[in-house]
């Protein structure tokens, strides 16, 4: 499998099972979430400054039929008062799959898409709202949008104290950019089905994995199949384990490929 990365608006081509999937990165990545970190002063008499007001994204209504995933991030500056009183620092990535519906790609990417999912994503910042302060704070906040599956949600994380309101399971966020690849600490090998080999069929199982905040595999899904050995693939990296990724010092969920492969001597 080979993985390429062109940063600004550049494109990369992941080519998985012979199944090509562009991307176009400027960021890390992020159903239309986004989350949070605070920087700033955080000390015990100073305690986190909770989100009482938020916004959902809108995805942009002249893209939504290309069925394309985008991430944004933007830092807010957020005043004594709890309003956001500037963005600045957007960057993008939008992520273009096998089955997108786009019929002139040239165009498309021509159109700047990720500027509209930085648009809405500023406009729905805007509209957030956090607990007075003694002063000034700087945030980072991430907004991913998806066409596949789920509604729109938002999650916290980082410096903020959640409430009731706010409780919720983190979106994972896909391995790349800022995100690095966690290290397998629980490895367990696949069974390989005896008629299988009789048959002498071999080759490599690329699956997507969901590795939860406690580094256990929450999910597994085939992306490229061998049909006598999809199961056993399965089987086997369901019990793998991983060290947690942190963001801010908080564990995260995240996506990510693993391969499984079988070959006979």
């Amino acid at each position: 499998m080979t993985r390429l990365k062109a940063f600004c608006v550049g494109v990369a081509i992941l080519i998985i099972g012979g199944v090509a999937r562009s991307v176009a990165t400027i960021a890390q990545t992020g159903a239309q979430t986004a989350s949070i970190t605070q920087t700033g002063p955080q000390t015990t008499a100073t305690p986190a400054r909770r989100v009482v007001h938020r916004a959902n994204p809108t995805y942009p209504a002249d893209i939504v039929r290309s069925r394309v995933d985008a991430g944004s991030t933007l830092k807010v500056r957020v005043d004594a008062a709890g309003d956001v009183v500037n963005i600045e620092d957007a960057k993008w990535q939008v992520t273009v799959y096998s089955d997108s519906n786009i019929p002139d790609p040239a165009a498309f990417w021509a159109a700047k898409p990720g500027e509209a999912f930085v648009l809405a994503s500023e406009a729905a910042a805007r509209e957030w709202k956090f607990e007075p302060g003694d002063g000034e704070m700087v945030s980072t906040v991430s907004f991913a949008y998806r066409t596949r599956g789920g509604g729109s949600s938002i999650s916290l994380q980082g410096g903020f104290a959640r409430g009731a309101a706010d409780r919720g399971p983190l979106a994972p966020m896909r391995v790349g950019g800022n995100i690095q690849p966690p290290q397998k600490i629980v490895d367990v090998k696949p069974v390989y089905p005896p008629e299988a080999q009789a048959a002498r069929i071999m080759g490599v199982i690329i699956l997507e994995v969901t590795i939860a905040p406690d580094g256990s595999v929450a999910d597994a899904k085939v992306l490229r199949s061998i049909p006598m050995l999809d199961q056993p693939a399965l089987d086997a990296v369901r019990q793998w384990r991983f060290t947690p990724t942190l963001m801010n010092g908080q564990p995260v969920p995240i996506i990510m490929t693993v391969t499984v492969n079988f070959s006979l001597q």
